[in-house]
């Protein structure tokens, strides 16, 4: 929370990756980052929770790789 004035500043390529069954950080809340920082773009893992990496690790990595390789 105490970055959230920051947000806006930020310049580089950004991909928000967020789990969509997420509990405790809601899909709601990673929408919200995307749209607070410029030109971000959000990535929805439908099948995970909070712990992305741990419930789908080749989702994960097929998500950051793609971005990489766009960016």
């Amino acid at each position: 929370m105490a970055l959230v004035d920051r947000h806006k500043n930020i310049t580089a390529p950004t991909l928000v990756l967020w789990g969509a069954r997420d509990p405790w950080q809601t899909i709601a809340d990673g929408e919200q980052l995307a749209n607070e920082i410029p030109n971000a773009r959000l990535m929805r893992l439908e099948d995970c929770s909070h712990w992305l990496q741990q419930d789908d690790p080749k989702a994960y990595a097929e998500a950051i790789a793609a971005f990489l390789k766009e960016s």
